[in-house]
């Protein structure tokens, strides 16, 4: 059993093994630095849509007060306002 032991912690990966990984290109970091932006966007505008929800102004123009349809709420469930204020 020792031996096995022994020739298995001989045969493990070192860090010599381990890959090379190069740094990413600027363009890597600015896309990847859009995205998480992005990301912050939707997560703040989907907070807004839950707080609205609570207040039970959701569904209601945030321009006129007028009910916003319910096929426009289908289409972007994060809207804040009508078509005709949105225009």
């Amino acid at each position: 059993m020792e031996i096995a032991a022994e020739r298995a912690a001989a045969e493990a990966p070192t860090i010599d093994d381990a890959p090379v990984i190069e740094e990413a290109p600027p363009s890597a970091h600015r896309e990847h630095a859009d995205l998480l932006l992005a990301a912050e966007a939707e997560l703040a505008a989907i907070n807004d849509a839950l707080r609205r929800l609570d207040d039970e102004s959701y569904g209601r123009c945030s321009a006129c007060g007028e009910p916003i349809a319910e096929l426009v709420l289908e289409a972007d469930p994060l809207t804040t306002t009508c078509p005709s204020c949105a225009a």
